[in-house]
């Protein structure tokens, strides 16, 4: 690639756990790296009496070899990623393995060094996701290896450190000095998905029904393996605009690398120019080095002490993951999901539907995986409206109370019908599933009477559940519109209108036997509903809702308001009384009375 890529996909979904807080400067880094190269060296010299380093066979790295390795490459201009990555790989990553191992090993011969220490460019199969350009490894399944070491391969497979490299265009010095820049802001800008709270609707598929990515972690080396430290970047000219999101994109590119195979160390190579990174879990924290001229006296020595530090770092924090295992060393995430302890049925029933009634947004979903819910709509997203003065958000929040949303699902193309209720960030001990009573939709472009009717339907609800007859209509959990925050022209927003009430029960015509008191509850509703105001105006058994319990109590409730009348006079309220007896004297019923 010529330039830097903008946030992927897993780097947008990361936990919170795992995100970058910021980003520190840490100029003596690069020194420290070089003392780690010098101590291996005394520590090996210490141990052979004859303080000689092993005799210059093929492996040993010198300068020779490298141009050798060059000319043989055939890389005519390295300028791109490719050939960058391509350079570093035969002379540096080549050269220093062999170094870094004999020392940190004390093997007698470089030759030795092969079965110790591996770099390449291929990640470990899996490793799809935040996928660096160049890992440092321990062979897998050596034999040559300590326990403590192999411990170390098993607790991190896909690497020790990684490398990003990046071509000379995207790795100019203005680049590198913008990427430190960043250490003069109080807080890293973390770039999440572009869908804010409704990620996991839009995700969902990707993330598998979480609404993050997530990678195992275990804790930092204790003591750390090389001197922590920090001083303020002295910047001397401003950085434009472009530059610093160039440098944004690749600090949180390399996190993420970082994260994905969880390493200390990172190495931002552009050719000409190098950084190195090191991770700091427990705050959060990116510490970044100065700026390293790749053709400097010295450079050979801080990568081998990177490489060192490397090996170093894996094999403390094995030990540290033997004795104790962190909250964050686990291949999933730890649950967000607020636990409630168990419940009854009428406890579990007001929780849930509380929580519904708080949320601003509503995902109605059809009940078989390929069905469309409604025209158009698949897993459609509606908005809460005020069922009176019809006001609802101009468009979804990003973040926030209000862009919180329950699910229903509901079967397709009905103008009324069951659906079950489910809150995602809310579990039970239990069911987290409740039904309810019917979802109303409309088109409103093809049917404005209907939008009307349940416009006036819902506004009664709200007056009844004010008033003593709240008891005698299920709980309104609200009125909702077709958001439409695709801006598809083919779904004009607040075309469908979706009403969603308790599920109060069964309707008298879904019942084969029921009590003679059934009847006298009725009329006692009826007289409720009258009490406060209203006038039913379509009385049927499929409107007259049955809760189920024991008797004397509110088991009778109504429903289907759409024709209701407000302020009904006498001659009204006893033609629906007489409609009532009617339709609920034997004859009309022609059922079997079961006393009770």
């Amino acid at each position: 690639s010529s330039d830097t890529r903008k946030p992927a996909f897993f780097d947008k979904h990361l936990h919170e756990r795992l995100v970058l807080d910021k980003v520190i400067y840490q100029p003596n880094l690069a020194n420290g790296l070089q003392s780690i190269a010098g101590d291996a060296l005394g520590s090996y010299l210490k141990r052979y009496t004859d303080r000689n380093l092993p005799k210059a066979n093929y492996p040993f790295p010198d300068p020779q070899r490298r141009d050798d390795a060059l000319n043989q490459s055939e890389i005519q201009h390295c300028v791109n990623e490719a050939s960058i990555q391509r350079v570093y790989s035969i002379t540096t990553a080549k050269h220093c393995t062999v170094v870094a191992a004999t020392l940190e090993f004390q093997l007698s011969s470089w030759d030795a060094s092969e079965g110790y220490l591996q770099w390449n460019i291929d990640p470990e199969k899996g490793h799809t996701q935040a996928v660096a350009d160049g890992f440092l490894q321990l062979p897998p399944e050596s034999s040559t290896i300590s326990d403590l070491y192999r411990r170390a391969n098993n607790n991190f497979p896909r690497g020790i450190g990684i490398w990003e490299f990046k071509s000379l265009k995207a790795g100019a010095k203005d680049v590198f000095i913008a990427i430190l820049a960043h250490t003069l802001l109080p807080k890293f800008s973390w770039e999440r998905c572009e869908h804010g709270n409704f990620c996991h609707l839009r995700c969902r598929d990707k993330l598998k029904g979480s609404c993050t990515t997530w990678a195992r972690t275990g804790p930092d080396a204790d003591p750390p393996v090389c001197p922590i430290g920090n001083a303020k970047f002295q910047l001397t000219s401003r950085v434009n605009d472009e530059n610093m999101l160039k440098g944004k994109h690749i600090i949180q590119q390399i996190w993420s690398e970082m994260v994905a195979v969880d390493a200390t160390f990172a190495c931002l190579n552009g050719g000409l120019y190098e950084l190195i990174f090191r991770r700091d879990r427990a705050n959060k924290v990116l510490h970044l080095s100065s700026i390293i001229r790749t053709n400097a006296t010295g450079y050979a020595r801080v990568e081998t002490g990177l490489f060192v530090a490397m090996l170093r770092d894996a094999k403390q924090r094995s030990l540290q993951i033997k004795s104790i295992k962190p909250l964050t060393w686990r291949d999933t995430p730890p649950s967000e999901k607020a636990h409630v302890p168990s419940l009854n049925r009428e406890e579990m029933q007001n929780r849930i539907l509380h929580e519904a009634k708080s949320r601003q947004w509503l995902v109605m979903k059809p009940p078989r995986r390929g069905d469309v819910c409604f025209t158009f709509c698949r897993d459609a997203l509606y908005d809460r409206v005020d069922p009176i003065t019809f006001k609802h958000s101009d468009k979804p929040p990003d973040f926030g109370v209000d862009g919180r949303y329950f699910n229903v699902v509901a079967e397709p193309e009905k103008v009324a019908s069951r659906g079950d209720l489910s809150v995602d960030d809310v579990k039970f001990t239990g069911s987290s599933l409740w039904r309810f009573d019917k979802v109303y939709t409309k088109h409103a472009n093809y049917d404005q009477e209907s939008k009307k009717r349940l416009l006036w339907e819902a506004e009664v609800y709200c007056h009844l559940r004010n008033t003593q007859a709240a008891n005698r209509v299920p709980s309104l959990l609200g009125l909702f519109r077709h958001a439409n925050i695709e801006k598809d022209k083919r779904k004009p927003s607040g075309g469908y209108l979706t009403l969603v009430l308790e599920d109060a029960g069964s309707s008298l015509a879904e019942i084969s036997h029921f009590i003679p008191a059934v009847k006298e509850e009725c009329h006692r509703a009826l007289d409720q509903i009258h009490a406060a105001g209203f006038c039913h105006g379509n009385i049927s058994l499929e409107h007259i809702i049955y809760r189920g319990g024991k008797w004397p109590g509110n088991l009778i409730s109504f429903v289907s308001f759409g024709r209701a009348i407000r302020g009904p006079d006498e001659i009204r309220r006893k033609q629906e009384h007489e409609a009532l007896n009617e339709i609920l004297s034997e004859t009309s019923l022609k059922r079997k009375v079961a006393d009770e």
